[in-house]
Protein backbone atom coordinates (compact mmCIF):
# COMPACT_ATOMS: atom_id res chain seq x y z
CA UNK A 1 0.00 0.00 0.00
CA UNK A 2 1.63 3.09 -0.97
CA UNK A 3 1.81 6.40 1.31
CA UNK A 4 2.24 10.27 0.54
CA UNK A 5 2.93 12.14 3.79
CA UNK A 6 1.30 15.57 3.75
CA UNK A 7 3.21 18.93 3.48
CA UNK A 8 3.24 21.03 6.36
CA UNK A 9 0.63 23.64 4.30
CA UNK A 10 -1.69 20.85 3.76
CA UNK A 11 -1.64 19.76 7.34
CA UNK A 12 -2.25 23.24 8.26
CA UNK A 13 -5.64 22.54 6.57
CA UNK A 14 -6.15 19.54 8.98
CA UNK A 15 -5.48 21.18 12.17
CA UNK A 16 -7.08 24.01 11.60
CA UNK A 17 -10.57 22.38 11.04
CA UNK A 18 -13.67 23.05 13.30
CA UNK A 19 -17.12 22.46 13.14
CA UNK A 20 -17.59 26.01 12.46
CA UNK A 21 -14.47 26.40 10.14
CA UNK A 22 -14.35 23.53 7.52
CA UNK A 23 -11.28 23.72 5.34
CA UNK A 24 -13.13 21.99 2.31
CA UNK A 25 -13.89 24.11 -0.89
CA UNK A 26 -16.81 22.87 -3.41
CA UNK A 27 -18.05 23.46 -6.76
CA UNK A 28 -21.01 23.65 -9.01
CA UNK A 29 -21.46 22.15 -12.27
CA UNK A 30 -25.23 22.55 -13.98
CA UNK A 31 -25.56 20.60 -17.43
CA UNK A 32 -28.43 20.16 -19.90
CA UNK A 33 -30.25 16.98 -19.81
CA UNK A 34 -30.40 15.53 -23.70
CA UNK A 35 -33.19 15.98 -25.68
CA UNK A 36 -36.14 13.44 -25.34
CA UNK A 37 -34.43 12.09 -22.26
CA UNK A 38 -37.10 9.60 -20.31
CA UNK A 39 -37.92 10.58 -17.40
CA UNK A 40 -35.66 7.70 -15.43
CA UNK A 41 -32.64 9.37 -17.12
CA UNK A 42 -31.18 10.56 -14.31
CA UNK A 43 -32.00 6.93 -12.44
CA UNK A 44 -30.37 5.37 -15.01
CA UNK A 45 -27.03 7.72 -14.67
CA UNK A 46 -27.26 7.52 -10.85
CA UNK A 47 -26.98 3.55 -11.16
CA UNK A 48 -23.94 3.90 -13.52
CA UNK A 49 -22.09 6.15 -11.41
CA UNK A 50 -22.48 3.58 -8.82
CA UNK A 51 -21.28 0.71 -11.18
CA UNK A 52 -17.62 2.19 -11.86
CA UNK A 53 -15.58 1.16 -8.22
CA UNK A 54 -12.22 2.03 -9.72
CA UNK A 55 -10.63 4.63 -8.02
CA UNK A 56 -8.19 7.04 -9.18
CA UNK A 57 -5.73 9.61 -7.04
CA UNK A 58 -6.75 11.52 -5.39
CA UNK A 59 -10.26 10.38 -4.98
CA UNK A 60 -8.94 6.78 -3.37
CA UNK A 61 -6.66 8.51 -0.58
CA UNK A 62 -7.78 8.56 3.11
CA UNK A 63 -5.84 10.03 5.81
CA UNK A 64 -3.97 7.94 8.52
CA UNK A 65 -2.35 9.69 11.39
CA UNK A 66 0.86 8.42 12.06
CA UNK A 67 2.06 7.94 15.78
CA UNK A 68 6.00 8.03 15.25
CA UNK A 69 8.71 10.36 15.58
CA UNK A 70 6.92 12.56 12.50
CA UNK A 71 3.45 13.48 13.73
CA UNK A 72 2.53 14.83 9.94
CA UNK A 73 -0.53 12.22 8.80
CA UNK A 74 -0.02 10.76 5.48
CA UNK A 75 -2.44 9.65 2.63
CA UNK A 76 -2.93 5.95 1.95
CA UNK A 77 -4.80 4.01 -0.99
CA UNK A 78 -8.64 3.42 0.68
CA UNK A 79 -9.36 0.44 -1.41
CA UNK A 80 -13.12 -0.21 0.06
CA UNK A 81 -14.35 3.06 -0.53
CA UNK A 82 -18.56 2.94 -0.45
CA UNK A 83 -19.54 4.77 -3.12
CA UNK A 84 -22.81 5.11 -1.69
CA UNK A 85 -21.69 7.46 0.97
CA UNK A 86 -19.57 9.36 -1.40
CA UNK A 87 -21.98 9.39 -4.46
CA UNK A 88 -25.27 10.65 -3.72
CA UNK A 89 -28.50 11.64 -5.56
CA UNK A 90 -31.05 14.61 -4.73
CA UNK A 91 -34.05 16.06 -5.83
CA UNK A 92 -35.27 20.04 -5.91
CA UNK A 93 -39.01 20.39 -6.44
CA UNK A 94 -39.75 20.77 -9.89
CA UNK A 95 -39.57 23.52 -11.26
CA UNK A 96 -36.38 24.14 -9.41
CA UNK A 97 -35.13 27.61 -9.39
CA UNK A 98 -31.79 29.44 -8.62
CA UNK A 99 -33.34 29.92 -4.94
CA UNK A 100 -33.89 26.72 -4.17
CA UNK A 101 -30.80 25.44 -6.01
CA UNK A 102 -28.97 28.31 -3.81
CA UNK A 103 -30.44 26.45 -0.03
CA UNK A 104 -29.65 22.98 -1.34
CA UNK A 105 -25.92 23.73 -1.75
CA UNK A 106 -25.77 25.86 1.74
CA UNK A 107 -27.00 22.95 3.44
CA UNK A 108 -24.34 20.21 1.55
CA UNK A 109 -21.40 22.77 1.96
CA UNK A 110 -22.21 23.55 5.71
CA UNK A 111 -21.70 19.78 6.19
CA UNK A 112 -17.88 18.95 7.28
CA UNK A 113 -16.26 15.89 5.48
CA UNK A 114 -15.44 12.45 6.97
CA UNK A 115 -12.33 12.63 7.57
CA UNK A 116 -11.51 8.99 8.21
CA UNK A 117 -13.00 8.12 4.57
CA UNK A 118 -11.71 9.66 1.27
CA UNK A 119 -12.53 13.36 2.08
CA UNK A 120 -14.62 14.31 -0.94
CA UNK A 121 -18.53 14.27 -2.03
CA UNK A 122 -20.56 14.22 -5.56
CA UNK A 123 -24.31 15.01 -5.27
CA UNK A 124 -26.49 14.77 -8.17
CA UNK A 125 -29.12 17.38 -8.33
CA UNK A 126 -32.24 16.75 -10.36
CA UNK A 127 -35.52 19.32 -10.75
CA UNK A 128 -33.97 22.38 -12.62
CA UNK A 129 -36.04 24.29 -14.30
CA UNK A 130 -35.03 24.21 -18.10
CA UNK A 131 -34.31 20.64 -18.47
CA UNK A 132 -31.15 21.13 -16.00
CA UNK A 133 -29.45 18.98 -14.09
CA UNK A 134 -26.52 19.68 -11.68
CA UNK A 135 -23.35 18.15 -10.00
CA UNK A 136 -21.99 19.17 -6.71
CA UNK A 137 -18.12 18.25 -5.47
CA UNK A 138 -16.90 19.17 -2.41
CA UNK A 139 -13.17 18.40 -1.43
CA UNK A 140 -11.35 18.76 1.17
CA UNK A 141 -8.58 21.60 0.84
CA UNK A 142 -5.87 18.91 2.24
CA UNK A 143 -6.61 16.84 -0.38
CA UNK A 144 -6.74 19.30 -3.28
CA UNK A 145 -7.07 22.91 -3.98
CA UNK A 146 -10.00 24.29 -5.56
CA UNK A 147 -7.95 25.65 -9.13
CA UNK A 148 -6.53 22.04 -9.30
CA UNK A 149 -9.93 20.31 -8.44
CA UNK A 150 -11.65 22.08 -11.25
CA UNK A 151 -9.08 21.05 -13.61
CA UNK A 152 -8.94 17.59 -12.81
CA UNK A 153 -13.00 17.65 -13.28
CA UNK A 154 -12.59 19.38 -16.58
CA UNK A 155 -10.02 16.68 -18.11
CA UNK A 156 -12.53 14.07 -17.28
CA UNK A 157 -15.33 15.57 -19.26
CA UNK A 158 -15.68 16.67 -22.64
CA UNK A 159 -17.31 19.15 -24.93
CA UNK A 160 -18.22 16.56 -27.48
CA UNK A 161 -21.42 15.29 -26.31
CA UNK A 162 -21.27 11.58 -27.71
CA UNK A 163 -17.43 11.66 -26.36
CA UNK A 164 -18.70 12.42 -22.88
CA UNK A 165 -21.41 9.80 -22.39
CA UNK A 166 -18.30 7.18 -23.09
CA UNK A 167 -16.10 8.65 -20.23
CA UNK A 168 -15.91 7.43 -16.78
CA UNK A 169 -16.72 9.60 -13.82
CA UNK A 170 -14.26 11.48 -12.27
CA UNK A 171 -12.94 9.71 -9.51
CA UNK A 172 -12.24 6.85 -12.42
CA UNK A 173 -9.56 9.42 -14.28
CA UNK A 174 -7.57 11.27 -12.20
CA UNK A 175 -3.65 12.01 -11.59
CA UNK A 176 -1.63 9.49 -13.67
CA UNK A 177 0.66 7.37 -11.71
CA UNK A 178 4.36 8.93 -11.78
CA UNK A 179 7.89 8.38 -9.82
CA UNK A 180 7.99 9.76 -7.14
CA UNK A 181 10.39 12.63 -6.51
CA UNK A 182 13.45 12.53 -4.16
CA UNK A 183 11.88 14.69 -1.81
CA UNK A 184 8.60 12.62 -1.51
CA UNK A 185 10.99 9.72 -1.12
CA UNK A 186 12.72 10.98 1.87
CA UNK A 187 12.53 9.18 5.11
CA UNK A 188 9.63 10.90 7.31
CA UNK A 189 11.75 11.79 9.94
CA UNK A 190 11.47 15.12 11.90
CA UNK A 191 14.92 16.48 10.35
CA UNK A 192 13.95 15.45 6.87
CA UNK A 193 10.29 17.09 7.95
CA UNK A 194 12.14 20.40 9.00
CA UNK A 195 13.99 20.32 6.00
CA UNK A 196 11.75 20.44 3.72
CA UNK A 197 9.47 23.25 5.45
CA UNK A 198 12.63 25.12 4.84
CA UNK A 199 12.91 24.76 1.88
CA UNK A 200 9.43 26.02 1.05
CA UNK A 201 10.10 29.12 3.28
CA UNK A 202 12.79 30.25 1.47
CA UNK A 203 10.49 31.56 -1.78
CA UNK A 204 9.22 33.37 0.40
CA UNK A 205 12.17 35.55 1.81
CA UNK A 206 11.76 38.24 -1.19
CA UNK A 207 8.27 39.29 0.15
CA UNK A 208 10.05 40.13 3.43
CA UNK A 209 10.81 43.68 2.14
CA UNK A 210 7.63 43.99 1.01
CA UNK A 211 5.88 43.10 4.06
CA UNK A 212 8.39 45.28 6.09
CA UNK A 213 6.90 48.61 4.03
CA UNK A 214 2.94 47.25 4.58
CA UNK A 215 3.90 47.17 8.58
CA UNK A 216 5.67 50.82 8.75
CA UNK A 217 2.60 51.48 6.42
CA UNK A 218 0.05 50.65 9.37
CA UNK A 219 1.84 52.09 12.11
CA UNK A 220 1.82 55.08 10.43
CA UNK A 221 -2.04 55.55 10.10
CA UNK A 222 -2.10 54.59 13.49
CA UNK A 223 -4.75 57.44 15.10
CA UNK A 224 -4.71 59.21 11.90
CA UNK A 225 -6.87 57.69 9.75
CA UNK A 226 -4.71 57.96 6.69
CA UNK A 227 -2.47 55.24 5.13
CA UNK A 228 -3.66 51.32 6.04
CA UNK A 229 -6.64 50.01 7.92
CA UNK A 230 -5.28 48.36 10.71
CA UNK A 231 -6.98 44.94 11.75
CA UNK A 232 -10.01 44.79 13.47
CA UNK A 233 -11.01 48.52 12.77
CA UNK A 234 -12.84 48.30 9.75
CA UNK A 235 -16.49 49.21 9.99
CA UNK A 236 -18.90 45.88 10.72
CA UNK A 237 -20.56 44.69 8.26
CA UNK A 238 -22.19 41.40 7.24
CA UNK A 239 -19.30 40.07 5.52
CA UNK A 240 -16.69 40.31 8.78
CA UNK A 241 -18.72 38.94 11.51
CA UNK A 242 -18.05 36.08 13.33
CA UNK A 243 -17.95 32.62 11.15
CA UNK A 244 -20.12 29.57 11.79
CA UNK A 245 -21.26 26.63 10.14
CA UNK A 246 -23.71 27.55 8.25
CA UNK A 247 -23.48 28.55 4.68
CA UNK A 248 -25.50 30.60 2.29
CA UNK A 249 -25.20 29.96 -1.55
CA UNK A 250 -26.66 31.54 -4.42
CA UNK A 251 -26.12 31.87 -8.02
CA UNK A 252 -28.04 34.34 -11.03
CA UNK A 253 -28.16 33.52 -14.70
CA UNK A 254 -27.40 35.84 -17.13
CA UNK A 255 -27.48 35.04 -20.94
CA UNK A 256 -23.49 34.95 -22.12
CA UNK A 257 -24.27 36.41 -25.27
CA UNK A 258 -25.74 39.52 -23.44
CA UNK A 259 -22.64 39.83 -21.47
CA UNK A 260 -20.02 39.13 -24.57
CA UNK A 261 -22.14 42.22 -26.47
CA UNK A 262 -21.70 44.47 -23.58
CA UNK A 263 -17.96 43.40 -23.58
CA UNK A 264 -17.27 43.98 -27.28
CA UNK A 265 -18.92 47.40 -26.97
CA UNK A 266 -16.60 48.55 -23.84
CA UNK A 267 -13.91 46.59 -25.61
CA UNK A 268 -12.72 44.73 -22.52
CA UNK A 269 -12.51 41.09 -21.36
CA UNK A 270 -15.93 38.97 -20.26
CA UNK A 271 -14.23 39.16 -17.08
CA UNK A 272 -14.60 42.44 -16.40
CA UNK A 273 -18.14 42.74 -17.18
CA UNK A 274 -18.86 39.93 -14.15
CA UNK A 275 -16.17 42.05 -11.98
CA UNK A 276 -17.81 45.07 -12.58
CA UNK A 277 -21.48 43.29 -11.79
CA UNK A 278 -20.25 41.74 -8.43
CA UNK A 279 -18.69 45.33 -7.49
CA UNK A 280 -22.00 47.10 -8.20
CA UNK A 281 -24.11 44.64 -6.43
CA UNK A 282 -21.33 44.44 -3.37
CA UNK A 283 -21.62 48.30 -3.47
CA UNK A 284 -24.74 48.81 -3.17
CA UNK A 285 -25.39 46.05 -0.35
CA UNK A 286 -23.06 47.32 1.82
CA UNK A 287 -22.69 50.91 1.09
CA UNK A 288 -26.64 51.69 -0.08
CA UNK A 289 -28.77 48.86 1.98
CA UNK A 290 -30.11 47.62 -1.14
CA UNK A 291 -30.13 44.35 -1.44
CA UNK A 292 -28.90 41.70 -3.73
CA UNK A 293 -32.33 40.46 -4.90
CA UNK A 294 -33.28 43.94 -5.40
CA UNK A 295 -30.05 44.67 -6.85
CA UNK A 296 -30.06 41.85 -9.34
CA UNK A 297 -34.09 42.79 -10.46
CA UNK A 298 -33.62 46.60 -11.07
CA UNK A 299 -30.07 45.33 -12.95
CA UNK A 300 -32.12 43.19 -15.27
CA UNK A 301 -34.73 45.88 -16.08
CA UNK A 302 -32.29 48.79 -16.32
CA UNK A 303 -29.37 47.63 -18.35
CA UNK A 304 -30.08 47.80 -21.42
CA UNK A 305 -27.81 47.44 -24.53
CA UNK A 306 -28.89 51.10 -26.07
CA UNK A 307 -28.22 52.87 -22.89
CA UNK A 308 -24.52 50.69 -22.84
CA UNK A 309 -23.97 52.68 -26.02
CA UNK A 310 -25.22 55.80 -24.88
CA UNK A 311 -23.17 56.20 -22.02
CA UNK A 312 -20.09 54.50 -24.22
CA UNK A 313 -20.24 57.67 -26.74
CA UNK A 314 -20.87 59.94 -23.89
CA UNK A 315 -17.35 58.54 -22.12
CA UNK A 316 -15.12 59.29 -25.32
CA UNK A 317 -16.83 62.51 -26.16
CA UNK A 318 -16.27 64.03 -22.43
CA UNK A 319 -12.89 62.70 -22.61
CA UNK A 320 -12.33 64.51 -25.78
CA UNK A 321 -13.34 67.71 -25.00
CA UNK A 322 -11.33 67.69 -21.54
CA UNK A 323 -8.64 66.76 -23.48
CA UNK A 324 -8.82 69.03 -26.07
CA UNK A 325 -9.58 72.54 -23.77
CA UNK A 326 -6.36 71.10 -21.63
CA UNK A 327 -4.53 70.83 -24.92
CA UNK A 328 -5.85 74.57 -26.20
CA UNK A 329 -5.41 76.59 -23.45
CA UNK A 330 -1.87 74.34 -22.44
CA UNK A 331 0.02 75.60 -25.49
CA UNK A 332 -0.92 78.78 -25.39
CA UNK A 333 0.65 79.15 -21.59
CA UNK A 334 2.32 83.20 -21.16
CA UNK A 335 3.81 84.03 -17.54
CA UNK A 336 5.79 81.18 -15.84
CA UNK A 337 4.32 79.65 -13.15
CA UNK A 338 1.66 81.48 -12.71
CA UNK A 339 0.21 81.84 -16.40
CA UNK A 340 0.21 77.61 -15.68
CA UNK A 341 -1.79 77.97 -12.62
CA UNK A 342 -4.09 80.16 -14.48
CA UNK A 343 -4.55 77.98 -17.25
CA UNK A 344 -5.26 74.76 -15.62
CA UNK A 345 -7.96 76.60 -13.87
CA UNK A 346 -9.69 77.50 -16.55
CA UNK A 347 -9.18 73.95 -18.17
CA UNK A 348 -10.44 72.73 -15.00
CA UNK A 349 -13.64 75.16 -15.47
CA UNK A 350 -14.01 75.45 -19.12
CA UNK A 351 -14.22 71.26 -19.27
CA UNK A 352 -16.64 71.10 -16.83
CA UNK A 353 -18.87 73.51 -18.21
CA UNK A 354 -18.51 72.19 -21.96
CA UNK A 355 -19.15 68.50 -20.68
CA UNK A 356 -22.34 69.79 -18.99
CA UNK A 357 -23.36 71.23 -22.10
CA UNK A 358 -22.99 68.01 -24.29
CA UNK A 359 -24.57 65.99 -21.89
CA UNK A 360 -27.58 68.50 -22.17
CA UNK A 361 -27.53 67.90 -25.98
CA UNK A 362 -27.42 64.39 -25.83
CA UNK A 363 -30.23 64.03 -22.90
CA UNK A 364 -32.21 66.45 -25.31
CA UNK A 365 -31.64 63.94 -28.44
CA UNK A 366 -32.57 60.68 -26.67
CA UNK A 367 -35.24 62.21 -25.64
CA UNK A 368 -36.07 62.69 -28.59
CA UNK A 369 -35.40 60.20 -30.18
CA UNK A 370 -37.69 58.09 -27.80
CA UNK A 371 -40.25 60.24 -28.02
Amino acid sequence: MTSVRLNPLDSAWLFTESRATPNHVGGLLQFRLPEGAPKDYMRKMMAEFRGHREFTAPWNRRLKYAFNKNPVPVWIEDRNIDLEYHVRHAALPWPGGERELGELIGRLQSTPLDLSRPPWECTLIEGLEGDRFALFIKMHHSLIDGVSGMKLLQGAMSPDREASRKLPPFWASGLRRSRRSGAEALLPTVANAAALAVEALRGQVQTVPQLVVAFGRMLKGLGTGEGMIVPFTSPQSVLNGRVREKRRFATQQFPMERLRSLAREAECTLNDIVLAICGGALFAWLVAGIEPAAFREQLQTALKLGDFLVASVKSVTFGLCVGVVGCALGLRVEGGSEGVGRATTNAVVLSIFLVIVVDTIFVTAQRMVLA
